[in-house]
């Protein structure tokens, strides 16, 4: 609004001039406006915004997008785009950005036997894998045979075993006859 030889909200005003004036015109940043950070898909990971709030007209706001371990960032949606992190959000009303992380994956599971005997690996559930599934291993041995152990990414006698993905895997059952 106006100060001085004029007051109020309201302009144009007609200003009188009977003597020496002064007129102040006050303008207010336009604000506080909401920042509104998401994340989605089937992945994990934070989203951050430097400086925190509150923000006003032409604030510059830096987004940045961190995706967890075995996730990967996949791009921002919203009033950003794009796969770079982090990014500069200019402030001009009330905003929202979504981070979107993809869960890495698929990986392989290679199931194979060795030795002298013969039995079976399984896996369930089957395939597809992605990072920090649970796998149940069973090794059978056929009649005749025993089994032996795994080797590669599971180790021991102990049959069902379970195995975290984290890539791609391989597990050997080895049987003797």
């Amino acid at each position: 609004g106006f100060t001085g030889s004029l007051t109020g909200t309201t302009t144009p005003q007609t200003l009188t001039i009977d003597g020496d004036e002064s007129v102040n015109a006050i303008f207010t940043l336009n604000g506080p406006f909401n920042l509104v950070l998401t994340t989605n898909g089937t992945g994990a990971g934070t989203i951050t915004a430097d400086p925190a709030g509150p923000y006003y007209y032409g604030d510059t706001v830096s987004i940045s997008a961190i995706a967890n371990v075995g996730s990967t960032f996949s791009g921002f949606t919203g009033n950003l785009t794009g796969t770079i992190t982090p990014q500069d959000l200019i402030i001009v009303a009330d905003e929202a950005v979504d981070a979107e992380f993809t869960l890495n994956g698929p990986y392989n599971l290679a199931l194979t036997t060795s030795g002298t005997g013969t039995g079976t690996i399984t896996a369930n559930p089957t395939g597809p894998y992605y990072y920090g599934d649970t796998v149940n291993i069973s090794a059978i041995a056929n009649t005749g045979s025993t089994f032996s152990g795994f080797t590669g990414n599971l180790t021991g006698i102990i049959t069902p075993q379970d195995l975290i993905i984290v890539a791609d895997e391989a597990v050997d059952a080895e049987f003797t006859l």
